[in-house]
């Protein structure tokens, strides 16, 4: 079971992934944030990307030698896996809105306008808005929880086409919850509200009501994690575990 804070930690992971795909799509690339492309960038790899997958189309059916391979060709499947993941957070932003339209909570959730100019516009767009309207609006844990393993497909998609794992740090201290030094830290989201700790142990899961990680939001089943925003209390429950 997922919480709002789940939701806005996700949207975090993806950001991460996001970046890193992003990196991916020309060979030879670091994982260092690169500059926006802009507008005009971005079109310009999307024509190389549509102008190869036509060559490789010409190949196989064809078996003619494409025409014009680059010397740095554009990675295919990690435009057309950014393409995938944009309209799916795109899709999913529209699919809250109206649940929060539906709920008469409109009041408390700004309203959804895409910026659909490119797949990094779009992205950012509907992903800002998930992660600021998910601890301001109210939904039922049925919609909570697909948006939240949505979020999570989506970021697996980018780590799996861009090869590359999530960046997280131990942290050397234990569990409020479950007394393990099996915590990890994830500051690596460009927006420090979605920076989190949780914990990694597969055993450690929320007990509800009197659960001793003393969550404001505690449901069964959950896995354990702190938003930026209550880190002081949970360092305050750290000290408390290393006086005992």
């Amino acid at each position: 079971m997922s919480t709002q804070d789940h939701l806005v930690a996700a949207c975090g992971a993806l950001r991460t992934a996001w970046a890193t795909l992003s990196l991916a799509r020309l060979p030879g690339r670091t994982r260092r944030v690169q500059r926006h492309l802009g507008d005009a960038g971005q079109a310009r790899l999307d024509r190389q990307a549509a102008a190869e997958r036509a060559d490789r189309h010409a190949v196989l059916t064809s078996g003619r030698v494409p025409s014009g391979a680059s010397a740095a060709p554009v990675n295919v499947a990690v435009v057309d896996a950014r393409v995938t993941i944009s309209g799916e957070v795109d899709s999913l932003a529209w699919e809250l809105a109206s649940h929060l339209r539906n709920r008469k909570y409109e009041g408390l959730a700004r309203t959804y306008r895409p910026n659909g100019a490119t797949n990094d516009t779009l992205f950012a767009t509907a992903v800002d808005w998930i992660s600021l309207n998910a601890a301001n609006s109210i939904y039922d844990h049925k919609v909570l929880n697909d948006a939240y393993n949505r979020l999570l497909a989506a970021e697996e998609l980018a780590r799996n086409v861009s090869g590359n794992g999530p960046d997280l740090r131990r942290l050397a201290a234990e569990c409020p919850a479950c007394g393990r030094r099996s915590l990890v830290w994830d500051t690596s989201s460009t927006d420090y509200r979605e920076w989190s700790i949780a914990c990694s142990s597969p055993k450690c899961r929320c007990d509800g009501r009197d659960c001793t990680c003393k969550l404001p939001d505690r449901q069964p089943g959950m896995t354990h994690l702190w938003l930026e925003a209550g880190w002081e209390r949970f360092a305050e429950q750290l000290s408390q575990r290393e006086a005992r």
